[in-house]
């Protein structure tokens, strides 16, 4: 009887589901459950127990969880551009499939910052992905979030859509600031942005970091065009 009673409200609550819940905004066919995303597009996100490496000079080495394709392509676009939060939960699942504390664990991470938006960015999109992402990677390693080091104090175009050269020519080298320089000397960072593109923006503030006294910077994006 209790079998019965449970196979009938799990009937329901699909039922139900499928009557209410909102269709999923990656194929707009199926509705979209708790994920924010239906089934179907969930299962065909990639997921990884090793992150993509891209080794560079500044920042030493970035770290991206999946390439920037697909259905990561789109839900990254769903936050950004129409403010959708439930895509967050896809987000946080990605990263906590990684090792991430023993990542940072093994090269002796001390900070971890968000690439900043520009206070205009920030008043228009009300929101900063990239802190966001800081967060769920210091929920997972135990490493700190420092908000207020590293400022935009020029507001640049957004990079999406640019060739190479424009992304380049766009983030010039006066686009970021170090507040307190004392608060990053000698100290091991990570810079944490959503996507992984030409690495400009990353080279850039990890330039900053470096003049202002920090031992090492390091990268990590959710995804990576490839």
């Amino acid at each position: 009887m209790r079998t019965t009673l449970f196979s009938a409200h799990r009937t329901l609550d699909l039922v139900l589901n499928v009557l209410f819940s909102p269709c999923c905004p990656i194929c707009d066919e199926r509705p979209a459950y708790s994920s924010g995303i239906c089934s179907d597009c969930l299962s065909r996100i990639p997921l990884s127990s090793s992150p993509i490496k891209t080794y560079d000079n500044d920042p030493d080495i970035i770290w991206s969880c999946t390439p920037y394709e697909g259905i990561i392509r789109k839900c990254l676009h769903e936050l950004k551009y129409r403010g959708n939060d439930q895509m967050n939960r896809i987000f946080f699942e990605i990263l906590n499939d990684l090792p991430v504390k023993k990542i940072f664990s093994e090269n002796h991470i001390d900070l971890i910052i968000p690439v900043p938006l520009h206070r205009e960015r920030y008043k228009y999109r009300g929101f900063n992905q990239t802190l966001i992402f800081s967060g769920f990677l210091s929920d997972l390693s135990g490493i700190r979030v420092d908000t207020d080091l590293l400022l935009r104090v020029r507001h640049s175009r957004p990079q999406t859509g640019l060739s190479r050269q424009e992304r380049i020519d766009n983030i010039t080298k006066n686009v970021f600031s170090v507040s307190y320089p004392e608060r990053v000397k000698n100290k091991t960072i990570v810079l944490v942005d959503d996507v992984l593109t030409t690495g400009t923006t990353m080279k850039r503030c990890a330039k900053v970091l470096l003049g202002s006294g920090a031992n090492s910077v390091y990268g990590f994006t959710i995804a990576k065009t490839m």
